[in-house]
């Protein structure tokens, strides 16, 4: 099929598209173009991987699942949230299941005579690992394999050692709460990825950029972590076509499409690196579907 569109372009840590049609016609070798995925951007559903939850911005309050009080607290730089209870939990989604390092900044509740704080890590109902926190604020390293994670949603369960009323163990506080651990970020990196400064880190932004189109060159850019997934009615022999590919940043990243048929599971019918980028994609069945461009960052395990 021939077609003026603009090819995919990327810039450094993305992955761009362009030139993102879908075709066919029972029949018909050539095809007919009828679906513009990157016209037809603003209708997709989106997903992007949190890089962090920051626990003193507002906006990372929908990964806490139960466990935290609401009010935001500061020490003087940085806001934090308390642990409320015995346990906290919190959860975050992933396009797919890889190594990541989980980098969790705390401090305990401090009174005198306090035993070492300690913090079981739950993940998807399974064991991780058991933190010793020190006095004061740090930042503990975990090592999470791809076998612990899903793609989906994964939910983490933070289990104290000691939980404490300030107000029965500090001289003059009033505070009835039943604390454990003061919370300031968690952060995700690639397995990969060199450690770093996790309130830098959180500072830079929790979220990954959207996907979004650049109209004057009619090009879909997919930031490595995101997705953008279309509900659609395909007719029999439908195809994906896209003039070129252009990936950057993440070496090993790709670049998966997903087709999902109704009451059928999902099956990944290309995935795109630098090494494989094919011009027109079959599209298996007909019918209702939904068909997902999912762009993965190095690591990330085939759905």
């Amino acid at each position: 099929m021939a077609s003026d569109r603009p090819a995919l372009a990327a810039a450094t840590g993305l992955l761009l598209a362009a030139g993102l049609v879908l075709g066919g016609c029972a029949g018909e070798p050539s095809g007919t173009p009828f679906f513009d995925l990157i016209a037809e951007l603003p209708g997709a559903e989106i997903h992007a991987e949190a890089r962090a939850i920051v626990f003193g911005d507002p906006a990372g309050r929908w990964h806490l699942v139960d466990g935290f009080w609401n009010q935001i607290e500061h020490d003087g730089r940085r806001g934090f949230v308390w642990s409320s209870g015995p346990s906290s939990t919190v959860r975050f989604e992933l396009l797919a299941a890889r190594d990541l390092v989980l980098e969790l900044e705390a401090r305990p509740l401090r009174y005198p005579h306090a035993p070492p704080q300690t913090v079981a890590l739950v993940l998807n109902g399974r064991p991780l690992a058991t933190l010793g926190l020190g006095p004061r604020r740090a930042t503990y390293a975990v090592a999470v394999p791809a076998s612990s994670l899903v793609a989906g949603m994964n939910v983490l369960e933070l289990r104290y050692g000691d939980v404490r009323q300030p107000r029965q163990v500090i001289a003059g506080a009033r505070d009835r709460r039943y604390l454990a651990v003061a919370w300031y970020a968690i952060i995700l990196r690639e397995a990969e990825d060199g450690g770093g400064d996790a309130g830098a880190a959180a500072a830079a932004g929790a979220t990954r950029p959207k996907p979004r189109v650049e109209p004057a060159r009619g090009t879909l850019f997919l930031p490595w972590g995101t997705a953008a997934e279309y509900f659609l009615e395909l007719p029999p022999g439908s195809w994906l076509e896209v003039e070129r590919w252009s990936l950057r940043g993440a070496a090993d990243g790709r670049l998966e499409v997903v087709v999902e048929s109704e009451g059928g599971g999902a099956a990944v019918v290309a995935a795109v690196d630098r090494t494989t980028r094919p011009r027109r994609i079959a599209l298996p069945g007909a019918g209702l579907v939904r068909l997902a461009l999912r762009a993965l960052p190095a690591g990330g395990a085939p759905a």
